[in-house]
This record gives structure tokens, C-alpha cells and sequence, in this order.
């Protein structure tokens, strides 16, 4: 009876045994420069412990203290005080490669960028460097001139092979596939395109297979106009694909692309290409949207962006809305637009007018200002404007305010916040 009592406890007491064999505990960590609460000799699993540094020093992550969890036996993130002059992880750069490297860098330590495809470093320069705890002359990635925008959308064709994205390097190839009850026209290798130098190649026209068949009908691609017109009286329609529409004609017009009929009467197509010719018409046509009829040469109608093939490029610009009737453009950081804000189509193929955008910014060299106590070094960017940008000095808490006016640079001594909101910072001018 006394044994079977003995193994009966044996059985009910083993799993406290095991769970505690395997229960895992973390050491006080090591914290040079730098304190954490609470203090103990060992933690448990899951415990979180707060830390901060002595002065001259900060955490290793983002803060001025900083938190970490007891996790198999090690802390996470390792607590680490390091100088107040390094710097952590650089900041994510739009439209730039990820950098693999420290948690943190050392005083005068560099990074060098590299931009996705299809972007090259504003001004060459390529590299950032880490200047008293911060960050300097930080690389911009603008879209190459050489780089294309998303490739022309063709109808009754999809782009195969690849996922959308705005912009593709030179030389990058899309290819296009028809969509059921449709032909390429011409021959398989007009499949493709090609990005060069800013431009797309031009792009294949998808037909109909029964018009095809059967001799009729033009191509519903862009850049060719193509099928037979029939005529109705003095006025032409064309017979199968689409094409842009003709310009208002009051008496002599000139046609985007012409010809004559086939019926009674002269006539101009009205399908989009390069055939040449021009057309004498003596009946009335109503005015497309955004047409002129006054007399005279008449003003091109607006018709569908997606009708002017390849959308401009504007340096130093982005398309940021693609509407089926225009384009909005916004310029990136550091330039202003000049000019329209929307670009639209017109039926003779071409595009209104674009905006530019100029530089909005003034372009400093730091170390003429370190005798003065500011802390960085390298050259600076300022924003045009009366905000301004404040520069970290060679204090902590300390900075100075650099404006760009007009193309000059101001600049304050070094001041706390407090004094800077108070206005009690002396303005020096360069």
C-alpha cells in the first residue's frame, strides 16, 4: 500500500519537475553607459525591463530610453548605449533599395544609396553621412529621363509576364497579348516593345479575326489608321476599328489623317494614323468637345489621353493622376510647377501644354557654419520659404534655423526651442 501511495506522488509531482527544468530565464543584462529598471538578478519569460543612458550617450534604437523583452534566455533588442554623435538606421528613401547594414553608425561613418530601376540620385550624389547624431545631404531618387512611364494601353490587348508599376528602366521589354477574337497585326515579334531613351517603341495593333477574314475593318491599335471607308453623301465613316476623331471642319481642313472615299463625295477618314492627306469637305460637322468653329483653322478637340500614345515625362515631376480625359502632374520635393497642373490629349495626336518645375530650394555647404556651433557637415538642402529647416548643433537640444529667401540664406545662432519660439535668436544673413 505505502509504494503504490509513493508512486501515486511521484506521478502527481513529475510535471512541476519537468516544467521546471525547462523553464528559461534571462541574466541581468550588461549595460555599459546606461541604467534599467527594475534590478534583479534573473528574469522570467516575457519580461520587460526599461533602460536608459548616461549622459553623452542614447539608446541604440529610437528614443532617449527604451524597452526590452527577456526571450529564449536572451534580451530583444540587446540594450545598448552608444555615443550621441552616431546615428541609427538611415530613414527609408522613397524609390531607393533598402540598405543592409548596422543597427547604428559611428560619427562620420557613410551610406551609399542605390535607387530602384528606372531612378538615378538627384545631382550624382549618391552617398549620406552620419554628422553629430544625424543624418546629412540624404539622397533624393528622381525618375531617369531615360526611363520610361507605364506602358500605352492598347485596345482588346493586356500586358502579359509582369505586374503594374509606374515607371520602367530603359531597355525594359512589355509584352502584349490580344484577348480572344482578336489578331496582332503584323508579325509575332510586334508583340513587344521596348523602353528607349524615355520612349516607348511603338506598340501592336490587335484586329478583329472576322473583319481580317473577310478584307474589312481597320486595326484597333494606335499609330496606324488602316480598313476602308464607306461613304454617305458628302461625309465618311470608317468601318470596323476605332480610331481618333477628326478635327471640326470649316471649309479647307486639315485632317489628321486623310484620303478620299470610296463612295460619291470626297472625305476624310476618321481613324487615328499616319496616312497623309487632306480632305476639302463643303457640308457642316458639328464641333467635337473642345472644338472651335468661329472659322478659320479650328482648335483640335480634346479627346481621351489614352488616344496620345506615350504620356509626357516632366523632370523633376510626377504623374500623380490619370484621369480618362487628363493628366495631373505634381513636382517632387524641393521644386515648385510652373505652368498647368493637367495636361490633355488633342485629336491631332499631340498634348497641351505641360508644366516644369524649377528648383525651390537653396544648396549650402554645412561646414562654412560649424565655427558657429552648427553640428553637421556636407551639403544641405533648404526649402524655399519662411519656415525653414531646423539643423541640429554641436550641443544637445541646441539647433539653428536656416531659411532660404529669395535665393539667400539666413540663419540664427544656436538655440534651445524655447528661445526660437520666444524669438530671442540672433539672424545672421549669407
Amino acid at each position: 500500500m505505502s509504494m503504490r501511495y509513493l508512486g501515486f506522488v511521484l506521478l502527481f509531482l513529475l510535471p512541476g519537475v519537468l516544467h521546471a527544468q525547462r523553464a528559461v530565464f534571462c541574466p541581468a543584462p550588461s549595460l555599459d553607459g546606461g541604467y534599467f529598471v527594475p534590478e534583479r538578478e534573473q528574469y522570467s519569460q516575457g519580461f520587460k525591463i526599461i533602460y536608459a543612458c548616461n549622459e553623452g550617450r542614447k539608446p541604440a534604437v529610437e528614443g532617449w530610453w527604451a524597452e526590452v523583452s527577456c526571450e529564449g534566455g536572451n534580451w530583444s533588442p540587446v540594450p545598448q548605449c552608444i555615443e550621441e554623435t552616431s546615428c541609427l538606421q538611415l530613414p527609408k528613401i522613397l524609390h531607393a533599395k533598402d540598405t543592409k547594414g548596422s543597427d547604428w553608425y559611428k560619427q562620420g561613418r557613410s551610406v551609399t544609396i542605390t535607387c530602384d530601376e528606372g531612378y538615378e540620385v538627384l545631382n550624382g550624389e549618391n552617398t549620406a553621412v552620419c554628422s553629430n547624431g544625424a543624418w546629412t545631404s540624404v539622397p533624393i531618387c528622381e525618375i531617369s529621363p531615360d526611363a520610361c512611364r507605364a506602358p500605352p494601353p492598347i485596345p482588346h490587348a493586356v500586358v502579359v509576364g509582369l505586374k503594374y508599376k509606374e515607371v520602367f528602366a530603359e531597355n525594359s521589354e512589355v509584352r502584349y497579348e490580344c484577348e480572344d477574337g482578336y489578331t496582332v497585326e503584323g508579325s509575332e515579334s510586334s508583340k513587344t516593345i521596348t523602353c528607349s531613351s524615355g520612349t516607348w517603341t511603338e506598340g501592336p495593333s490587335c484586329i478583329d479575326r472576322t473583319a481580317r477574314d473577310t478584307g474589312r475593318g481597320g486595326s484597333a491599335g494606335v499609330g496606324t489608321s488602316g480598313g476602308q471607308s464607306s461613304s454617305t453623301g458628302s461625309r465618311t465613316q470608317p468601318v470596323g476599328g476605332g480610331g481618333r476623331e477628326t478635327r471640326p471642319s470649316t471649309g479647307r481642313d486639315e485632317a489628321t489623317a486623310g484620303g478620299r472615299g470610296t463612295g460619291g463625295g470626297q472625305s476624310g477618314s476618321a481613324a487615328g494614323g499616319t496616312a497623309g492627306g487632306h480632305s476639302t469637305s463643303t457640308s457642316s460637322i458639328t464641333p467635337a468637345s473642345g472644338g472651335d468653329s468661329s472659322g478659320g483653322h479650328s482648335r483640335p478637340a480634346i479627346i481621351p489621353v489614352n488616344q496620345c500614345g506615350q504620356y509626357p515625362v516632366v523632370t523633376n515631376g510626377v504623374l500623380v493622376e490619370t484621369e480618362p480625359m487628363y493628366l495631373k502632374y505634381q513636382c517632387s520635393n524641393f521644386y515648385k510647377r510652373v505652368g498647368p497642373e493637367n495636361v490633355v490629349c488633342y485629336s491631332d495626336g499631340s498634348w497641351s501644354e505641360r508644366p516644369h518645375c524649377e528648383e525651390d530650394f537653396c544648396s549650402v555647404d554645412a561646414g562654412q557654419y560649424t565655427h558657429f556651433g552648427e553640428g553637421r557637415t556636407g551639403k544641405l538642402f533648404i526649402q524655399k520659404g519662411q519656415t525653414g529647416t531646423h539643423i541640429p548643433c554641436a550641443w544637445s537640444y541646441y539647433t539653428s534655423l536656416f531659411k532660404c529667401i529669395n535665393g539667400k540664406i539666413t540663419y540664427t545662432q544656436c538655440c534651445t526651442d524655447y528661445y526660437h519660439k520666444a524669438g530671442r535668436c540672433s539672424t545672421f544673413s549669407h
